[in-house]
């Protein structure tokens, strides 16, 4: 079966990826039940953490209770209402979050909490307060009396209490029973996970070795022999084929190498065949070219006496056209270099006028920024009258957060006694709270920015004043610059008139080296074609003689190519 490299390669890749990939969806499906799992314990551990809040706040309230009953303290009373109403908060939180079916329940919490604390403020508290009067008035027997009461309704009170306490008790067990159920399921799904990760890596690894090894012999094993058949090749051997039985490319790249073996074997046959013939040749034309070298060698002699009288005479011709072009272009780069000397001059007094003129704008432009900065500096001073202004009206803004603040407290205490009907008044009053004390750390931010305004504001002002001072000693230097430039202008105007008297003379020099140059090159090319002449004829005899000898050089560089081709063909085993 003919099968390509890389269709074994791709299919070797398709089962790896394959394996991979059955890792990967295992791994998703367990990270998705691992987080709705953790999710679950999210929404449990939060029942859980309100449901403890409320159990202690509630006990909290109740131990209070127990104190203002026994010792008729003030500050015990406020603690009980503070603890109340903090517990009908977390309660109604609770509510948001408990399932649909227990909301019921919650809610059932929430008006026994209110009946409890509408006992303790309204019945229990006055009792309470009458009874302490009564007995620290020394009247026992009203003391007594009072005391009954206090006493009736203390019982009345404890119904309400156990039953709050123990339905608090059985909902943080039964999330913290959820929690722990839904931890222990998470560590089950995690311990799979890794279970069926080892089997798929383990077989992923078993079958990535056996392929590996499969391709690497399929492949390793042809190029070898054929490796060994290239290093017989370049040894020279041509007698024995490669063999290679498999069908792929490695097969018919095989095939091709010993087709080539072929194809070279019959090159190299008729390379030695045809070699000797060279050699024969090569001989014959060596002895031919000795004799026509030597004729060219006595040509050559004659030649070579003419041209060197020919060059003499040139050389004394040269040496004059020399020195009269160097006289003549020096004269004329003189001339050149005066008008860009004029032209330079001229520019130079325009480009000094224009800085008088900038000189002067700078001046005006000065003064200008003077007043400016000055102008600048007056409202940088109101800036900060204005920034201390700001400050008062932020302590005010303080103020007034603070005491919306202990109002929405109290808000929410009010709303707690009246029951369901105060619910949605105690969230309100909850988030007037909150926003009173975001206001009040607004208020704070906004103090500090003023005062860093204030501090900035006062550096401001002293930078101004430095600024002001700079911008004068800066008008003196500009002025000290313009009476600079006058006294340049004026000196460069009688540069520029010197500069246009030489010019002119410059010029009437370099028409009459003109005339002498042309004079000196006539007779340098009438010299010039005599010595052409002779020079072509020269050339063309040296290099009939060069020819000669390289054609000799060519014969006997031919033979001993001959003689090394057949050399270099006899290693051949055919």
């Amino acid at each position: 079966m003919k099968v390509k490299i890389g269709v074994k390669i791709t299919v070797g890749f398709v089962v790896m990826l394959a394996l991979i990939g059955i890792l990967g969806v295992v791994s998703f499906l367990s990270l998705a039940k691992s987080g709705h799992n953790l999710d679950s314990i999210q929404t449990s551990s939060q029942r859980l953490i309100l449901a403890m809040q409320i159990q202690n706040s509630f006990t909290e309230g109740a131990a209070s209770a127990t104190r203002f009953i026994a010792y008729g303290d003030t500050q015990n009373y406020k603690q009980v209402e503070k603890a109340l109403s903090e517990t009908v908060v977390l309660q109604y939180q609770f509510v948001d979050i408990v399932e649909e079916n227990k909301r019921a329940d919650a809610q059932k919490i929430i008006r026994d909490t209110a009946k409890y604390s509408d006992i303790i403020m309204n019945d229990l508290a006055p009792l309470v307060r009458a009874y302490h009067r009564e007995l620290a008035a020394g009247n026992a027997e009203k003391a007594q009396a009072l005391k009954g009461e206090v006493s009736l309704m203390a019982d009345r009170m404890v119904p309400i209490g156990d039953q709050v306490t123990s339905v608090m008790k059985a909902v943080v067990t039964e999330n913290k029973t959820v929690v722990d159920d839904s931890i222990r399921l998470s560590q089950w799904y995690t311990q799979q996970a890794n279970t069926i990760g080892i089997i798929v890596c383990a077989v992923a690894f078993v079958v990535g070795l056996v392929l590996s090894i499969g391709l690497t012999r399929a492949i390793i094993n042809p190029l070898t022999k054929m490796v060994d058949g290239a290093n017989r090749f370049a040894e020279g051997d041509l007698t024995n084929p490669i063999v290679v039985k498999s069908r792929d490319e490695l097969g018919q790249l095989a095939t091709a190498m010993n087709a080539m073996q072929d194809s070279i074997k019959g090159i190299v046959q008729s390379i030695h065949h045809l070699s000797r013939q060279v050699a024969g040749s090569a001989q014959e034309l060596t002895a031919i070219v000795d004799h026509s070298a030597a004729a060219a060698d006595q040509v050559a002699g004659s030649i070579s006496e003419v041209h060197q009288n020919s060059a003499s005479q040139m050389t004394a011709v040269n040496e004059a056209l020399s020195i009269v072009e160097e006289m003549s272009s020096g004269i004329a780069q003189i001339a050149v270099n005066t008008d860009q000397m004029s032209d330079m001059s001229r520019e130079t007094a325009a480009a000094a006028q224009n800085g008088v003129q900038s000189i002067a704008s700078v001046t005006t432009q000065m003064a200008s920024i003077e007043r400016t900065v000055l102008g600048l500096s007056n409202v940088v001073v109101r800036l900060g009258e204005h920034s201390q202004e700001i400050g008062q009206i932020v302590d005010t803004i303080a103020g007034i957060a603070s005491q919306t603040n202990l109002l929405a407290l109290n808000a929410a205490i009010e709303a707690a006694r009246a029951g369901d009907q105060g619910r949605g008044f105690a969230v309100v009053a909850d988030e007037v709270r909150k926003l009173a004390h975001q206001s009040q750390e607004a208020a704070k931010q906004i103090a500090f920015l003023i005062h860093q305004i204030q501090q900035e504001t006062g550096q401001a002002v002293n930078a101004m004043d430095e600024g002001t001072k700079e911008v004068k000693k800066g008008s003196q230097v500009v002025d000290d610059a313009g009476h600079s430039f006058n006294r340049i202008v004026e000196l460069i105007n009688q540069v520029a008139n010197q500069v246009q008297e030489i010019s002119s003379a410059i010029h009437h020099m370099s028409g009459g080296s003109q005339k002498i140059v042309m004079a000196v090159r006539a007779i340098d090319s009438t010299g010039k074609d005599i010595t052409n002449q002779t020079e072509m004829i020269a050339a063309a005899t040296d290099e009939e003689a060069a020819s000669m000898t390289q054609i000799t050089d060519a014969s006997q560089t031919l033979s001993r190519m001959a003689e090394e081709l057949q050399g270099a063909v006899n290693k051949f085993k055919v």
